[in-house]
């Protein structure tokens, strides 16, 4: 088997490659052609191999990492995970482990799952059902309000970075849309609570008064707010033809 390393200098080898279908990123960056990735991921994941009749395999999570859990982080995000051996922190976000186990049971036979389910999927299973009450958090926490205020403080920064006028300013903020950010972000976000603890939360704030809830530290996860900034900060470079 491979080492980590390897793997690393690998992927790295073909990170601007353009055959066959490629893995691009969330910025419209190629990573090089998915076939190389698939290779060397499995090789190099399969000391993690599942016991024999689970009803997912290391090719099962290889190709979900390349068709699902890749194309939502940059390029510049993807190399620090893959060159600065920070792998590891990828995997065990709870975003990212939201993505992969999803993408896996999708791909899945029910009587698989049934006959053999592995903790993992029994967990994503009820996450599936919880997702409902992640988007009552949303409204009642008032994601949308937070994302408008981070869009506002970075397209600030970027204008004047730029020396945009007014027009400009208008026209990107225009094009930074709170409903087209990725809701598997919210539902990673909360992955790591149960049926009973969501309906605690929704509970907690719904008693809240609007003054009071508006002053809440415990209003918002943290890793939703940091994926708001890294979106807005992307979305605001295109936008404003920064980047291609």
């Amino acid at each position: 088997m491979i080492s980590l390393k390897t793997f690393i200098v690998t992927l790295a080898m073909y990170c601007f490659n353009t055959v066959a279908q490629d893995i691009i990123t969330s910025d419209g960056q190629s990573m090089g052609a998915k076939s190389i990735f698939m290779e060397v991921c499995m090789e190099n994941m399969s000391e993690k191999r599942p016991d024999a009749g689970a009803p997912y395999s290391v090719y099962d999570f290889c190709n979900c990492m390349a068709d699902e859990l890749l194309p939502t982080f940059t390029k510049s995000q993807i190399n620090y995970y893959f060159t600065q051996d920070h792998l590891d922190e990828m995997l065990t976000d709870s975003a990212s482990r939201y993505i992969i186990v999803n993408c896996v049971v999708k791909n899945i036979s029910f009587d698989s799952i049934v006959s053999l389910p592995p903790p993992l999927i029994i967990e994503s299973m009820t996450l599936k059902e919880n997702e409902p009450l992640v988007d009552s958090i949303v409204i009642i926490c008032d994601y949308e309000s937070k994302f408008n205020s981070i869009k506002e403080q970075r397209l600030i920064y970027f204008a004047k970075e730029n020396d945009w006028d007014e027009k400009k300013i208008k026209e990107v903020y225009s094009k930074i849309k709170f409903l087209e950010f990725d809701q598997r972000r919210y539902y990673g976000g909360y992955s790591g609570y149960s049926r009973n603890d969501l309906l605690a939360i929704i509970e907690y704030f719904e008693a809240m008064s609007q003054e009071e809830l508006q002053q809440s530290e415990v209003r918002y996860e943290k890793i939703i707010l940091t994926n708001f900034e890294e979106e807005i900060n992307y979305s605001i470079k295109k936008a404003g033809g920064l980047i291609q």
